[in-house]
C-alpha cells in the first residue's frame, strides 16, 4: 500500500512554508530583510510582530525594560550585523560580548529567551490570522480536515490513540517503512485494533481523494475561464514557476544559506564586475520575461558588444548557480522539517502547496 500519511492542517502550515521560502533569480534585488529563523542561526535586531501589524524592536523592549542599557544594545546590533556571510551563530555573537565584559550571562540569556518568546507569539498569530483566512474560503474536498480528530468526534478512536497514531507516524521519517507498517505495529502492541487502523487508513485515502478531485476542478474551471485545456493551464503555471525563479528573491523573501545575496553587488564589492557592468547585467536580465531567451544568451550579448568579458560572464553565472544551489539546500531542509512536524513526507507536502499556489491563482 502506498503511503497514506497524516493531512493533518498541512494547508496553513506550507501557506507559511511557501511565503518564507520563495526564491528567484536576476540581478535587480535590493531589499534586505532580518534573519528570524532558526533559532541557532536567527539574527535579533529588529522582529516584525504579526498580532498587532507592529514592528517589534526586541533590544528596544529589554532597553526599556532596564533588562539592557542603550549602549549594550548598540553592541548587540553591531555584533549581530557581522553574522552575515560566517557560520556563526547569534549565541557564538552574543558569547563573545559576554567574554568580553560587554553584556552578561543573564542579559545574553534575555535576549535570546525575548526571541524566542516573539516569534512563538508571531507564528502562533499567523497562525490564527490563516486559520480565519481559510474558514472565510470555506473548507471543501478535504482541505484543513484534521483526520484523526474527525475520526476522534465519530468515536472511531480515542484521543490517546490519536495521540499514538501522530507519535507513530513521526518515525516515518528517514525510513522506509509505510503508514500502515507503523499503524501495525501499533495493532501488534495492542494500542489500536485492526479494525481501526483500517479506519485510519480509509479517512486518509478518503480525504486524499477528496482534495484531488478539488485541485483538478479548480483547475478545469480556471482552464475554462481561459479558453484553454488543462495541460495548457498546467504547462502555462510550470512556465510562471519557470519566470519567478529568474528573478533572485527581489522582494528579500527568506533568509538563509545565501537567500537575500545582492549576487552582483557582491560581485562589485569583490571587483569581479563593476558598477556599470552590474546595471548592464541587471537591464539585460530584465528583458528576459515573455522570452524564450537564456540569461546565457543574455549575457552572451554583453559579451558580444564588449561590455562583459568572458571571464564576467562566468562569474556571474557560477555566482547564480553558487546562490541558488544554496537556496535549493536550505529549502529542501526547511521542507523536511516541516514534514517530520507534521508526520508527512516532503512529496506530500509539496502536493499540498501545489494545491494552495491553485487556489491563490484562482482568487
Amino acid at each position: 500500500m502506498k503511503k497514506t500519511k497524516k493531512i493533518i492542517g498541512l494547508g496553513l502550515s506550507m501557506a507559511v512554508l511557501v511565503t518564507s521560502m520563495g526564491f528567484a533569480f536576476a540581478a535587480d534585488n535590493q531589499t534586505q530583510t532580518a534573519d528570524t529563523s532558526k533559532p541557532e542561526s536567527r539574527k535579533l535586531t529588529q522582529f516584525k510582530g504579526w498580532g498587532e501589524g507592529k514592528n517589534v524592536n526586541l533590544l528596544s523592549e529589554l532597553v526599556a525594560a532596564g533588562t539592557i542599557t542603550a549602549d549594550q544594545q548598540k553592541a548587540i546590533q553591531e555584533a549581530l550585523k557581522s553574522q552575515r556571510g560566517t557560520d556563526k551563530t547569534t549565541k557564538d555573537l552574543l558569547d563573545s560580548l559576554v567574554t568580553a565584559g560587554t553584556i552578561t550571562q543573564a542579559q545574553e540569556d534575555a535576549v535570546i529567551k525575548a526571541y524566542d518568546d516573539a516569534k512563538a507569539k508571531m507564528e502562533a498569530e499567523m497562525q490564527k490570522r490563516l486559520e480565519e483566512m481559510a474558514a472565510k474560503k470555506g473548507n471543501k474536498a478535504g482541505n484543513r480536515i484534521d483526520v484523526l480528530s474527525d475520526l476522534v468526534k465519530a468515536g472511531t478512536i480515542t484521543a490517546d490513540q490519536q495521540k499514538a497514531v501522530q507519535e507513530a507516524l513521526k518515525s516515518q521519517r528517514g525510513t522506509d517503512k509505510t503508514t500502515k507498517d507503523l499503524l501495525d505495529s501499533l495493532v501488534t502492541a495492542g494500542t489500536i485494533t485492526q479494525a481501526q487502523e483500517d479506519a485510519v487508513i480509509k479517512a486518509y485515502d478518503d480525504a486524499k481523494a477528496k482534495m484531488e478531485a478539488e485541485m483538478q476542478k479548480r483547475l478545469e474551471e480556471m482552464a475554462a475561464k481561459k479558453g484553454i485545456t488543462v495541460d495548457e493551464l498546467k504547462a502555462q503555471m510550470e512556465k510562471e514557476k519557470g519566470d519567478k525563479a529568474q528573478i533572485f528573491n527581489k522582494r528579500g523573501v527568506g533568509n538563509k544559506a545565501g537567500n537575500r545575496s545582492n549576487v552582483l553587488s557582491d560581485l562589485v564589492k569583490a571587483g569581479t564586475i563593476t558598477a556599470d557592468q552590474q546595471k548592464a547585467v541587471q537591464e539585460a536580465l530584465r528583458s528576459q520575461k515573455g522570452t524564450d531567451k537564456t540569461t546565457k544568451d543574455l549575457l552572451d550579448s554583453l559579451v558580444t558588444a564588449g561590455t562583459i568579458t568572458q571571464a564576467q560572464e562566468d562569474a556571474v553565472i557560477k555566482a547564480y548557480d553558487d546562490a541558488k544551489a544554496k537556496i535549493e539546500a536550505e529549502t529542501q531542509k526547511r521542507l523536511e522539517e516541516m514534514a517530520a512536524k507534521k508526520g508527512t513526507t516532503v512529496d506530500e507536502l509539496k502536493a499540498q502547496m501545489e494545491k494552495l499556489r491553485v487556489y491563490r491563482t484562482d482568487k
